[in-house]
């Protein structure tokens, strides 16, 4: 994926929703299957025990906003990364926000903003090159798909039995689609993982991989839908996170005794209920740069997310290895700049402390309370 992506190679696997673009060059196919039914009444009574064995399909919320990893794989070319997926069909909203780490390790970021509403779909490339749509008609919701997919058995995913949901259909022109969706048995109507293949003869095979990490099913925040500041210079794009917020929320609250910040410290002070982890997960936060989380979201929410513990270092370490949206670089002190999340040796061995950057080489920590500390310190 790269800043010279054409708009149909865009890796939103939510691609029915594109049938009704204009003036763009993506794919406007539209594949149906169509299914025959024969009933043998000498048989009704085995297709009844079928039917009884076989779960309800899915009915995945049309209104939802998720955490997801994401792999692409196209040819010789494999990304992976992560981002949200956001839909609200009722309204004619959708966003698709990617980041991803090249084979050459550099971050690119992809988004795309269905605004059927307003008649555009917008392209959005590393935040900068934005390319805007005509588009008519209303959104389909991206799960559309599933009412269907026939059943396919179950699968062992990540330790667990998921039952899984397939749909094949084939173009005029011999190419080949073809969905999964898996989802738990005891709660068939939140997704789990997605796949989808597009084969064709005369293009290397087009493959992405989705792992929903959260699925919230409640119409998402209007802040969510708003049109990126490369498209539209007085509007703030979700995903070009702000390392200014950053700053100035740890320049705000680096001596807080607390959460709530109801009383404060002097600097050199310990602050055991509010400690370095914590208070470098919620700088984050300010910024837009741990996705669902607030910076004033309650404990629990960062004791527990997406099975990491954000409020010790090693399990703010592990967030950032797992997610596939950041980027490690070298622990000095001339290379922290402004929203760097600083994890090392606080002198109680690795990973026992961190801080977040505020400027080139200097950073605001929590227990004890500093600012604007020489990040060498």
């Amino acid at each position: 994926i790269s800043s010279t992506v054409e708009p149909e190679k865009t890796p939103t696997f939510f691609s029915q929703n594109k049938k009704e673009e204009k003036g763009r060059g993506r794919d406007k196919k539209m594949m149906k299957a169509s299914v025959t039914a024969v009933i043998i009444m000498v048989m009704c009574c085995w297709m009844m025990a079928l039917d009884a064995a076989t779960p309800a399909v899915p009915d995945i919320a049309v209104q939802f906003y998720s955490e997801v990893q994401v792999a692409v794989s196209s040819g010789d070319h494999h990304v992976f990364g992560g981002g949200i997926l956001a839909y609200d069909v009722p309204n004619n909203m959708g966003r698709t926000d990617y980041k991803f780490e090249t084979n050459n390790h550099e971050i690119e970021t992809i988004h795309v903003l269905e605004r059927f509403d307003q008649g555009e779909i917008y392209d959005i490339i590393d935040n900068q090159n934005c390319k805007a749509y005509p588009v008519s008609g209303k959104i389909t919701s991206p799960f559309e798909w599933v009412a269907n997919a026939q059943y396919n058995g179950t699968t062992d995913f990540h330790g667990k039995i998921h039952d899984v949901w397939a749909l094949s259909s084939t173009g005029n022109n011999g190419d080949v689609f073809e969905q999964h969706l898996y989802v738990e048995a005891n709660d068939v109507n939140t997704p789990v993982y997605y796949t989808s293949r597009n084969i064709s003869s005369d293009t290397d095979e087009y493959y992405i991989a989705v792992t929903f990490l959260s699925f919230n099913a409640k119409e998402p925040e209007s802040w969510v839908f708003s049109i990126p500041s490369s498209c539209s210079s007085n509007l703030t794009d979700l995903m070009a996170c702000n390392s200014g917020d950053v700053v100035y929320w740890a320049n705000s609250n680096w001596n807080c005794g607390n959460q709530a910040c109801s009383y404060r410290v002097a600097s050199g002070t310990a602050q055991p209920g509010y400690e370095c982890a914590e208070f470098t997960a919620r700088a984050l936060a300010a910024g837009k740069y741990m996705l669902s989380l607030g910076p004033n979201d309650p404990q629990s929410s960062y004791s527990n997310f997406h099975g990491h513990n954000l409020l010790e270092v090693p399990g703010l370490n592990a967030y950032f290895e797992a997610s596939g949206t950041y980027k490690k670089h070298s622990a000095s002190a001339s290379s922290v700049k402004a929203a760097y999340a600083i994890l090392g040796d606080g002198g109680e061995g690795s990973w026992s402390h961190a801080c977040i950057g505020v400027a080139d080489g200097t950073d605001d920590c929590h227990n004890i309370a500093r600012q604007n500390w020489p990040a060498s310190g």
